[in-house]
């Protein structure tokens, strides 16, 4: 295990592109990585394939699929200016059917942004998804096929749950907000075991706290229950990853 203790360390990582399937992906799984690079003057850019249309919201009557459209991406943008990015690349896919989306074109887009970019490294999800979210799933499984096809390749790591915080946070929560929502249990993996480990300072995890409060839509509920709260509290104090390539 390497395990980046501070935000001068995440220099190591150079250029980092992010690639998520949803807005307030990003900021689940990477939002402190993100906040250090920024603040080390590193380049950050943010890949999202949908605007997460098909997500319920914390206001379900008042919301169709268009203006969930629009809540979900003004959220992703305002969280992305508290963690300091000012780079974001929407695919605009739609959500929950990035199955019936032709891979060679995805991955071909995908080439397009990252030959633009440059990445060093790139964040994504572990091959399940953490949730078992086939968007999730398929997202990872695009950002490592399209690296495959680079003769310089960056670093690609997974965001994963860790074995702690499932334990003492996560499974808890998911008895009120089904977070692992298709799967029984996510695929958890051990802090030691983890290729990435960052441990986010009090500034960090309180701009990762304000994201995740940004996505109303999405958290508000979590943050009225300790149960909930409790686990994005853990979120926010530690983001862990796999890496995916050799």
């Amino acid at each position: 295990m390497k395990q980046v203790l501070t935000t001068k360390d995440i220099a190591g990582l150079g250029t980092i592109m992010g690639i998520w399937a949803h807005p307030d992906d990003e900021t689940w799984g990477s939002a402190g990585v993100m906040a250090a690079a920024i603040d080390n003057g590193q380049k950050v850019v943010c890949v999202v394939a949908t605007k997460g249309e098909a997500g319920k919201t914390a206001h379900p009557d008042n919301s169709s699929k268009q203006s969930v459209s629009q809540i979900r991406e003004d959220e992703l943008k305002n969280a992305l200016n508290i963690i300091g990015i000012d780079d974001l690349r929407l695919m605009n896919y739609s959500d929950g059917h990035l199955e019936e989306v032709s891979e060679e074109n995805a991955v071909t887009n995908l080439l397009k942004i990252i030959n633009e970019v440059k990445p060093d490294t790139i964040l994504t999800f572990e091959p399940n998804g953490i949730t078992g979210h086939n968007d999730h799933k398929i997202v990872s499984k695009w950002s490592q096929a399209a690296i495959a096809q680079l003769d310089t390749k960056p670093v690609i790591y997974g965001a994963c749950e860790t074995r702690e915080r499932y334990e003492e946070f996560g499974r808890e929560c998911d008895k009120y907000f089904n977070v692992y929502f298709r799967v029984a249990e996510p695929v958890a993996i051990a802090e030691k075991d983890c290729d990435l480990l960052f441990k986010l300072s009090q500034t960090q995890t309180d701009q990762k706290l304000k994201a995740f409060k940004s996505y109303n839509s999405q958290y508000s509920g979590f943050f009225k229950i300790p149960q909930g709260r409790n686990y994005l509290e853990s979120l926010s104090r530690t983001e862990s990853f796999i890496k995916l390539n050799s």
